[in-house]
């Protein structure tokens, strides 16, 4: 087996660049796994979850004996393979997220920024978010504090030598002084004291902006004269009230994917982007990206469409008319506990009298599936459920989602999460909103506060897979203590020698 460097960088570069969805770190082996039909038997039955393998910290003799294939010979507890947030580090290649902030010497979240130094345009451009005489300062001045230019303040706005409010008796933007984490319009007060914006890979509302792509929303605000905006709620409607991929969230409930994560490892989570076509009130680019979209021929096309606000590039897809679409998210009522709060009308097939049924993906997610027989490879799919031989949905050229010739794809090829790249590791790279994306092996990290690389991101990080990605134990173990899973999306616990395993768990 051939290990490859790895690095999970989540960030938004932008429509015109990427959009990556992290999850964690990976390694460069090849998945023997399937993605299969998703859902459990049509009696609702289930053998129940199989804990023949104990999680991260419980007790072990050898590494067959844990989910993550380690057990650490010192204290005879299974660990994970690489550091989680927080967790002391000495390179990037010991922590999950691939950053160790050689400062703290401790792994911290991925973000993308300038160090200080670099030349930057606006603040927002680096790390210490102050852009002063085009090169990024090591921190910004916060607000209501003294300053002699505009770039030097968090704000980007200084008045009558003060630094001014972005969001004036509300949450603190980016870079500013803080407490606790509920100071920050981040949710992510740094150990520094100042509101960081790597809580997640995208701003959250009222925090600082540049431009829309900085905006989990896409939707950044910005005042005449003015270099630097909030992020603002998308500007559309009829999209049911649930909040995007990238937004903070506290239970999966809050979230379109019905799918809440913790963000690298760390102290906060964030919603996801279910595989294959975007559900309700996600953003896309077009209707094609909608589950529901007219033309595939799939139960409930036709019943949706991408409302897009005039002068945007994103919105989002829109409730459907009727029935609830193939690959939609629904209200599961199956033997376990599974998030999705929405509607249990999924749409049967194109001319049949039945209804469809709930049934959970390969990532864990309760998902509409009204098809009489599965298709064949070429045939429009809504997600990997729908496929035959267990192959993956994945977009075509045109970005139409097409059941493939395989159960997942090699590095280049499509994709629509990290799920559906064969090299765990692997990241998705894809446009904000758009299901048509590419899996793409992990560079080296960039600089962390204002520090160059260290080198680790040269060195192989460990066996570790992305949501949704294969695992076995013993083996390639998940990262972040998610469950390595038998398919089926039960959730029931893999052992050892066990085939077709993935990193999922459908509990909320």
């Amino acid at each position: 087996m051939t290990k490859t460097k790895i690095r999970t960088l989540l960030c938004a570069l932008g429509i015109a660049s990427v959009f990556l969805f992290m999850r964690c770190g990976g390694c460069g082996e090849p998945i023997n796994g399937e993605l299969v039909d998703s859902g459990g038997t049509d009696d609702g039955s289930t053998d129940g979850p199989n804990m023949s393998c104990a999680n991260v910290a419980q007790t072990c003799a050898t590494g067959a004996d844990c989910c993550s294939g380690i057990c650490d010979p010192g204290t005879l507890t299974c660990a994970m393979s690489c550091g989680v947030f927080g967790q002391s580090c000495t390179n990037n290649s010991t922590c999950c997220s691939g950053v160790c902030d050689s400062a703290k010497s401790t792994c911290t979240q991925p973000k993308s920024c300038a160090p200080t130094g670099s030349s930057c345009t606006v603040g927002t451009d680096c790390c210490g978010l102050a852009c002063i005489g085009g090169l990024c300062g090591a921190a910004c001045v916060s607000d209501g504090q003294a300053c002699t230019s505009n770039g030097a303040c968090c704000s980007g706005t200084c008045t009558s030598n003060f630094c001014a409010s972005l969001n004036p008796g509300g949450c603190k933007t980016g870079g500013n002084s803080c407490s606790v984490n509920s100071d920050c319009c981040s949710g992510l007060c740094s150990a520094g004291k100042t509101c960081s914006t790597a809580s997640s890979f995208c701003s959250q509302t009222n925090d600082v902006c540049s431009k829309p792509t900085d905006c989990c929303s896409q939707n950044c605000v910005i005042a005449s004269g003015k270099t630097l905006g909030t992020c603002q709620a998308n500007a559309t409607s009829g999209s049911g009230g649930c909040t995007v991929a990238g937004t903070l969230c506290s239970g999966c409930g809050s979230c379109c994917s019905a799918l809440c994560l913790s963000y690298a490892g760390g102290p906060t989570s964030v919603c996801q982007v279910a595989s294959g076509c975007h559900v309700t009130g996600d953003l896309c680019t077009k209707t094609s990206d909608c589950c529901g979209a007219p033309g595939t021929g799939l139960p409930g096309a036709g019943r949706v469409y991408c409302n897009i606000p005039a002068g945007a590039k994103v919105g989002t897809c829109h409730k459907p008319t009727g029935c609830n679409p193939e690959g939609n998210v629904c209200h599961y009522t199956g033997p376990i506990m599974a998030c999705g709060n929405s509607r249990n009308d999924c749409c049967g097939a194109p001319g049949s009298a039945g209804s469809g049924v709930c049934k959970l993906d390969t990532e864990g997610i309760p998902r509409c599936y009204g098809l009489t027989s599965c298709v064949m490879a070429g045939g429009f799919c809504a997600n990997s459920a729908d496929c035959c031989n267990n192959a993956a949905c994945v977009p075509d050229a045109s970005g139409a989602l097409k059941c493939g010739a395989s159960s997942c794809s090699p590095t280049g090829g499509a994709c629509t999460v990290a799920g559906d790249c064969c090299v765990a590791g692997n990241t998705c790279v894809v446009a904000a909103g758009s299901v048509q994306g590419v899996c793409t092996a992990p560079t080296p990290p960039p600089p962390v506060d204002g520090g160059a690389t260290d080198g680790g991101a040269t060195s192989d990080m460990g066996l570790c897979a992305l949501y949704g990605q294969g695992c076995s134990v013993g083996g390639t173990p998940c990262c972040n203590g998610v469950p390595c899973s038998q398919a089926g999306g039960l959730g029931t616990s893999c052992r050892a020698g066990d085939t077709g395993c993935s990193c999922y768990s459908p509990i909320p």
